[in-house]
């Protein structure tokens, strides 16, 4: 089998008696001869050497049963056999072997972060010396080396420098202004609140494998109404309007129909993607524990428009239109109305199904913070037709059609109006409310890594309908009424743009000056988004 990679490493900075802990982050991407991503559990094995051709590796290494999705997998060099000092200290080949097949040719060139093992002894006074870094490390002179700035506040980065993000909240470092071809910058990030690396006026960011960068077509076109994602986005359901459900276990690579056609209109899933509710539009409420092969009816034929779950799958809540808020705290076998009649649209949930929010069509948001019992109007009346929620409730997102997207951080107390005024249909929130999704009806996808501060437009316009999120937001998953669905994946933004590259808490990135105003990637770890 013939499979192709790419791959990326990085070291967290050494820091004056601190232990570097020896691990190389690597990710990688296969597919098959005929170009299919790789769907499977998959045997890594990694090897060093001394040159490109070296019969004999210096190190090596298995990952068994490695976790490949959409042929995307990720390891921890020296994560199973221990990397040892002085590994580094010249320069080093590494050769990648997917399960039974060949090594994989040609073998890599390790770049400069891995070399940052050897500097846990990084003497202060490192010097420059032309576009090279050098530093004494335990006696010997180690280029790629460079001296570390702490950072809680915003920065003007100077060339050849490193900086270790401390701030709660996000540090905003403005690249070099004037830089020279070979210039070298590090940003690590050892705080929650990230970075965000900002190009100076001219210039650009290239070559950063970032999430929903790409999108794949998938199943057939359809009029899918809801789409939903398990937390780790490999159990997918989707509804259609006068069609059937339909479920994946393969992060949207494969569907498989289940139930009977009907005008199904929402559905929710629980954490693992094994108990599902989904409603149909003047129906019942159905539900599943099996991920979706069997379903069971309950309550009675309503205007069901929205449905959402807690994390175990036990509290649910639905809402319909020209009807009052009902929630079940049994998976859906028995259910309870509150609040009143009104022309209900959308409905969202907190982890623990304790907080809640719903939306009017032509009316106001209303909150619940005890399990959906009593209720509280917030906002202003607008044409609210989706909500979504951080895992805590507290951070709340809420397009409304033909306006902006209103984004809260109190639970919903106070709103803040974001991007433009759009024929917005649905939005979707990360567990940790960061990043964010929004799809428009005849429009694009757009998404936010800062909460709904700012957002990029994704794919291309289309009708869309609907669109669900994994935990950590990085797999996204979109459903077009009278197309098909669509799943994200990683990749390099194309064609480049003049846009921040933002790293969240643990990212790292390292960049080189490669002249006409473009700073290329070398190096990158953990969550970064363009």
């Amino acid at each position: 089998m013939k499979k192709c990679l790419w791959a990326l490493a990085l070291i967290v900075p050494a820091l004056a008696f601190a232990q570097v802990p020896l691990q190389i982050h690597y990710q990688g991407y296969l597919t098959s001869n005929t170009g299919v991503p790789v769907n499977a559990p998959t045997s890594i094995t990694l090897r060093l050497y001394d040159t490109q051709g070296a019969p004999m590796a210096l190190w090596s290494e298995t990952h068994a049963n490695v976790p490949v999705a959409n042929g995307n997998f990720s390891v921890m060099l020296g994560s199973v056999e221990p990397l040892t000092l002085p590994l580094f200290d010249t320069a080093r080949w590494l050769g990648v072997q997917a399960a039974g097949d060949a090594e994989m040719t040609p073998r890599q060139a390790m770049g400069a972060a891995p070399f940052a093992i050897q500097a846990q002894s990084l003497a202060s006074g490192a010097t420059v010396q032309g576009s090279q870094i050098t530093g004494t490390i335990s006696g010997a002179t180690v280029p790629g080396a460079a001296p570390w700035t702490v950072a809680d506040t915003m920065q003007q980065a100077v060339s050849n420098t490193a900086y270790l993000v401390t701030g709660a909240t996000p540090t905003v470092i403005t690249l070099p202004a004037a830089p020279a071809a070979g210039d070298v910058v590090n940003v690590v990030s050892q705080g929650a609140g990230g970075f965000t690396l900002v190009p100076s006026p001219g210039q650009m960011i290239v070559g950063a494998t970032v999430p929903w960068a790409t999108w794949t077509p998938r199943e057939s076109a359809r009029d899918w109404r809801s789409v939903v994602s398990s937390a780790d986005g490999v159990k997918l359901v989707a509804v259609v309007f006068g069609g059937r459900i339909y479920t994946s276990t393969d992060g949207g690579v494969t569907w498989t129909p289940r139930e009977s056609a009907r005008n199904w209109w929402s559905v929710a899933s629980s954490a693992d993607g094994a108990k599902l509710v989904a409603v149909e539009n003047f129906g019942q409420i159905y539900t599943s524990t099996d991920s979706g092969v069997t379903w069971n009816p309950h309550e009675s034929v309503r205007g069901w428009l929205s449905v959402a779950s807690s994390a175990d799958g036990a509290k649910l809540v639905a809402v319909a239109s020209n009807s009052e808020i009902y929630t079940s705290t049994d998976s859906g076998v028995t259910w309870n109305p509150h609040e009143s009649v009104r022309n209900w649209r959308s409905v969202a949930s907190s982890a623990d199904g304790v907080k809640l929010v719903a939306g009017v069509n032509g009316g106001e948001i209303y909150t619940s913070t005890d399990s959906g019992v009593t209720w509280t109007s917030r906002e202003s009346a607008r044409g609210w037709l989706s909500v979504a929620s951080s895992a805590d409730g507290m951070k709340v997102a809420a397009p409304a059609i033909f306006e902006q997207i209103y984004t809260s951080t109190d639970s919903g107390v106070t709103w803040t109006p974001r991007e433009s005024a759009r024929n917005w249909h649905s939005a979707a929130s990360s567990a940790d409310g960061v990043k964010l999704a929004a799809v428009e009806l005849g429009g694009q996808i757009h998404t936010s890594s800062d909460s709904g501060v700012t957002w990029t437009p994704r794919e291309s316009a289309r009708d869309w309908r609907s669109v669900a999120a994994s935990a950590d937001g990085v797999k996204l998953v979109a459903g077009v009424g009278g197309g098909q669905i669509y799943t994200s994946g990683p990749g390099q933004v194309s064609p480049p743009v003049a846009a921040p590259l933002v790293g969240l808490a643990s990212s790292g990135v390292s960049l080189v000056y490669a002249g006409s105003s473009q700073w290329m990637v070398v190096s990158q770890q953990g969550s970064l988004f363009q």
